[in-house]
Parts: structure tokens; C-alpha cells; sequence
């Protein structure tokens, strides 16, 4: 199976703070009130909400994310991918695409860093695994 890419966003836009965004990095995380935290998962979960759509449901995967920013600024690749992979399977888990997010059906999450793309930064979402036997079947 090929895996699938899909594109996750870097920030959320803040809609308490005009023009403020909630970038998704460990400081912003550990400095955010948890009612902020709450409110941003859930505009996260929205935003990718399609690309999770297209998905199909998995008995495990493994997660590869791929960090694309829009500058040369240095930056801790973890710091923004551990963020956005705690986010993002949350949302997949809600969604019906996975169980769970424990260590028997989410198998690997690596981070890494990609190429600076200054018109559509990002972090690249790389999934594979094995997807559900009977969504298989009914494929066939």
C-alpha cells in the first residue's frame, strides 16, 4: 500500500485575539490556560477533518511526519511535530479511523525535517498500515 500524505497545518488561528495565531509547538503547549488548549484541538480537528474523511479505517498504522516551514528560522522539529501528532490522533481517533492511539494500534511516529516551502508551510502527514479487513473486502 502506498502511504497516504496529507498536508497539516503549522498554526490555528486564535479567533479570541484578532490576527493571533496558536502556533503548534511544545512552548505555546506547555504556556497555553487548558481551555485555550481545548478550543485549539478542536479547530485543529476541524481543519483536518476532510483529509481525515478520506481515510480509511485502520487495524494499526504508522505515522512519518515530515516538517516543511516557511522560513529558514532554526526550530526543534520535535518540538512542533510531537505537538501536531498529539493533536492530529486525537482527531483520527474520533473520526473511526483508529481504535485507539496506544502503542498496538499507532506502531511508530517518526519526525523529520523536510525542505523550507515558503507559499504552503506545513508538516506532511506520511501514513501506512494495515487497513480494516472487512472495508478491505467490501473494496474487492
Amino acid at each position: 500500500m502506498m502511504p497516504l500524505v496529507l498536508n497539516l497545518p503549522l498554526r490555528i488561528h486564535n479567533r479570541v485575539k484578532t490576527e493571533s495565531y496558536f502556533y503548534l509547538n511544545m512552548n505555546e503547549y506547555r504556556n497555553a490556560p487548558f481551555h485555550e488548549l481545548s478550543d485549539m484541538k478542536i479547530k485543529f480537528a476541524e481543519m483536518v477533518r476532510d483529509q481525515i474523511a478520506l481515510c480509511p479505517q485502520f487495524d494499526w498504522v504508522e505515522f512519518k511526519y515530515i516538517l516543511c516551514p516557511g522560513s529558514a528560522r532554526e526550530m526543534d522539529t520535535n518540538n512542533v511535530c510531537s505537538i501536531i501528532d498529539k493533536f492530529f490522533c486525537d482527531a483520527f481517533v474520533k473520526a473511526g479511523k483508529l481504535f485507539d492511539d496506544n502503542y498496538k494500534y499507532l506502531r511508530r511516529s517518526t519526525f523529520e525535517f523536510g525542505e523550507i516551502d515558503r507559499n504552503h508551510p506545513r508538516v506532511e502527514l506520511h501514513i501506512t498500515g494495515k487497513e480494516k479487513e472487512e472495508q478491505m473486502q467490501l473494496q474487492a
